[in-house]
């Protein structure tokens, strides 16, 4: 490939050439080209791409490469990844967003596998002999689909959904999210989140072991000490406001009811962990800011305790069957201007609007009928997650490669 078609790919033609003020025009010559170009690429059947909504090894697209490398396929795995690639298997090849190199494996590769519309959003043109399979970044989430606050995305996210062969879902509940916000016309497979598999392996289990070892190792927390992760989402307008959690009389209250000395893992949003510098300045000695730690169904693993405002992975850390608290200031405005798809309270955790509450919401939680509480609000929205949710996934890739 000629270096001028390679940077007119890649976007960057008159920008390399004058720095910026010519990005307009390079995204009006590229985005036919690359159509143009990736239309006539030939598809290679033994080839998948993936990519995730941060560009970041993690979710359900890490553990359904994983699953494939456990069963040594014979595929050609690649994945669309910022930053370091010191975690990467070595059968898996990287490429960056925006890079000639990008289109080009996206052109030739079979199978497409995302978890959000990043595929559309970085202007790869999907051909008929392609599949695309959509496994999301939620699951029995709260908040509903906001298609007023960025029109933008709200486009490009229904662009990506007209070209979405499948839908992955671990409920009934999510079926019908998906059918009645972008994908009523993608065929949906109720085969589970396959990221969460490891959340419901035994802790004996020599992976799961390893995993914690290495959070622990990473952040220095002694085997001794007990952990609490508190993981906010992102508010449209990226303030912090909200996020004004009372650490000193968090940590004292998980010790008078729960026992133990205490770390809290603190982790930001994607959109916000550039921001989460700024609260770390803060933080006491016993919080830890895990904001850039790619996995937090790995931190979910090693967390006694889970606290979040509104943030959908609190949903799958009730298969763990481990306590977990909602700690929401801005409650009814939030619930006014997003809204959820079921009330909060239904939740088989107690919810607080201020520090006061969240504190005797800790020491007055009952261990006893939670893990039924949990297994009701699962079984009220369907969810089948059972830890083979990577398996039936990949099964289906095998279908889908050999026809």
């Amino acid at each position: 490939m000629n270096r001028v078609l390679e940077k007119i790919l890649a976007g960057n033609l008159f920008q390399k050439m004058c720095k910026n003020p010519y990005m307009l025009l390079d995204n009006i010559i590229s985005a036919p080209v690359r159509k143009q170009y990736m239309k006539h690429e030939l598809v290679q059947n033994n080839k998948i791409i993936f990519s995730t909504f941060n560009g970041e090894y993690t979710c359900n697209p890490k553990a359904i490469t994983e699953e494939i490398l456990r069963r040594d396929l014979p595929w050609e795995i690649i994945w669309l990844k910022k930053g370091s690639t010191e975690n990467i298997p070595e059968k898996v090849r990287c490429v960056t967003p925006h890079s000639a190199e990008f289109y080009i494996e996206a052109a030739t590769s079979k199978v497409w596998i995302s978890n959000s519309i990043t595929m559309t959003y970085y202007g790869a043109a999907k051909k008929d002999n392609q599949i695309l399979i959509q496994t999301w970044h939620g699951s029995i989430g709260l908040k509903r689909f906001n298609v007023e606050s960025n029109k933008k995305w709200v486009k490009m996210a229904r662009k990506d959904a007209k070209i979405t062969d499948y839908c992955i879902s671990n409920s009934t509940f999510e079926n019908d999210v998906f059918r009645e916000s972008l994908w009523e016309n993608s065929e949906i497979l109720q085969f589970g989140h396959a990221r969460n598999d490891i959340l419901l392996k035994d802790d004996r289990d020599e992976n799961i072991i390893a995993i914690k070892e290495k959070i622990r190792s990473l952040y220095n927390i002694s085997s001794d000490k007990k952990i609490a992760l508190y993981a906010p989402t992102f508010r449209d307008d990226k303030g912090l406001e909200h996020y004004d959690i009372d650490y000193e009389a968090l940590r004292n209250a998980l010790s008078r009811r729960f026992g133990g000395e205490w770390v809290i893992l603190t982790r930001l949003h994607s959109r916000l962990k550039k921001l989460s510098k700024y609260l770390e300045e803060q933080f006491p000695d016993f919080v830890i800011n895990c904001s850039h730690y790619p996995d937090i169904q790995e931190i979910m693993l090693l967390a006694d305790v889970g606290i979040t405002d509104y943030s959908s992975w609190i949903c799958d850390y009730i298969l763990t069957k481990k306590p977990g608290f909602i700690f929401a200031t801005d409650l009814a405005d939030y619930n006014q201007e997003r809204g959820f798809y079921y009330p909060l309270n239904t939740l088989p955790y107690p919810i607080a609007e201020n520090n006061e509450q969240l504190i005797q919401n800790i020491l007055n939680f009952k261990t006893e009928g939670f893990a039924e509480k949990c297994d009701e609000f699962l079984k009220s929205k369907g969810c089948i997650d059972d830890g083979h949710a990577a398996e039936r996934i990949v099964d289906k890739l095998e279908e889908i490669m050999k026809g």
